[in-house]
């Protein structure tokens, strides 16, 4: 819902059996052809129930204006051996968009999340800060060396959110120096601690079958 504070004319691709909507679909594009498309969806969702449809039905849509903004479950698509690489070419063949960004956050801290740039880099906000600690003695990693993923956030006052340390393993990549041109530090995300728990915002919905 937040997202959807950013368009107007809010329509829903899947209906609530999870099941592309594609006349409704087609519908929404023909009405907003010439103009940007902002599309929302958590990663392993829009693979699951858009893509994959999509191709079954051998259909194509015409979506070169659009935005596509996701994350989330991709913890789910790594056992698939679906990259980031894979999942922009195949959205791209089927649909035509390019413009395609990944971003990274999590409930727990709310009003953060660290978008990824042109150039597939994460980057933190003015308002955040993102550190990279060892496992060993939580000391703090050096830049490209792998390790725990704590988020700093100005944000959180109602409750003790403003420092996390996660069960992600992620690197400091740089900071000032991205190819993009923005400031800050930039990173990567490589995963979940090995045997933690699985859970994540695309969780919360499960196939029955």
């Amino acid at each position: 819902m937040g997202f959807a504070l950013l368009g107007y004319d809010l329509t829903y691709a899947l209906d609530e059996d999870m099941h592309l909507d594609c006349q409704t679909v087609e519908a929404f594009c023909k009405k907003h052809k010439d103009k940007d498309i902002l599309i929302f969806g958590f990663t392993y969702m829009i693979w699951e129930y858009f893509y994959k449809q999509l191709t079954q039905s051998q259909m194509t849509l015409t979506m070169e204006n659009a935005i596509l903004l996701h994350g989330g479950g991709w913890k789910k698509l790594s056992r698939k051996a679906v990259d980031p690489q894979e999942f922009k070419r195949c959205l791209e063949k089927v649909c035509g968009i390019t413009r395609i960004y990944n971003y990274y956050g999590m409930v727990e801290q709310t009003g953060s999340i660290f978008m990824e740039c042109e150039h597939g880099k994460l980057h933190s906000s003015i308002f955040s800060d993102v550190i990279v600690r060892r496992h060993t003695d939580f000391s703090v990693c050096d830049f490209k060396e792998p390790g725990l993923v704590q988020l700093v956030s100005l944000l959180p006052f109602s409750y003790p959110g403003h420092s996390i340390l996660s069960e992600d393993i992620g690197e400091i990549a740089g900071e000032d120096d991205c190819p993009c041109g923005r400031l800050g530090k930039y990173f990567k995300i490589h995963g979940r601690v090995e045997r933690s728990e699985i859970r994540g915002c695309s969780d919360t919905f499960s196939p029955t079958s």
